[in-house]
């Protein structure tokens, strides 16, 4: 009776131990990103302090500057009041993303990229400056 009750504890105890659930990759790559999530961001083209005019592209799922990108995404710069030009991506899953802007500023093109990771439980809502030359 004794190694009953020992093998009905031991399987009870087996059984309520709960394994923790894996996070799958949102991609065939395995880097997470991508939309469908709850973060959003603007990304506002500079040339030192001056806004600049133009497009931003967005690369989902991407932790390195691609050499021949294929993008996403993109939006024209707009402007709110209050606000110099920027460009929204709204809707993104915490993970890597590729992005690039280019606009023009008196006749020259100007030509800006980087990487940015989004972090579980970061604000809802980022700003991100980025440089062009």
């Amino acid at each position: 009776m004794k190694q009953f009750v020992f093998i009905l504890a031991a399987l009870l105890i087996f059984a309520s131990c709960k394994k923790e659930k894996e996070v799958e990759p949102t991609t065939a790559t395995g880097v997470p990103g991508g939309i469908g999530g709850k973060y959003n961001i603007a990304i506002f083209p500079l040339k030192g302090t001056l806004g600049i005019t133009g497009k931003c592209f967005i690369k989902y799922a991407c932790k390195e500057i691609p050499v021949k990108p294929v993008f996403d995404d993109s939006m024209a710069t707009m402007v709110e009041p209050g606000y110099g030009p920027h460009s929204h991506f709204v809707a993104l899953k915490a993970g890597y993303y590729y992005i690039k802007a280019i606009g023009k500023h008196q006749g020259n093109q100007l030509v800006g990229d980087t990487i940015i990771e989004i972090f579980e439980n970061q604000n809802l809502g980022v700003d991100y400056n980025l440089q062009v030359k």
